[in-house]
């Protein structure tokens, strides 16, 4: 009997697991950098800069 080269479950929801960490920690970034660009925008206009 020939072996399968294929990727098990476990192995795939690892890899699903691990995109999403990945994912949340990226969006986690993006949230914290959008917002404090935001905040120095508003502090600037305010300023009339």
């Amino acid at each position: 009997m020939k072996k399968r080269s294929a990727f098990t479950l476990m192995e795939l929801m690892v890899a699903i697991l691990i995109f999403g960490f990945m994912s949340a920690a990226m969006a986690s970034i993006y949230s914290t950098a959008n917002r404090a660009m935001f905040q120095n925008y508003r502090g600037n206009f305010v300023k009339g800069g």
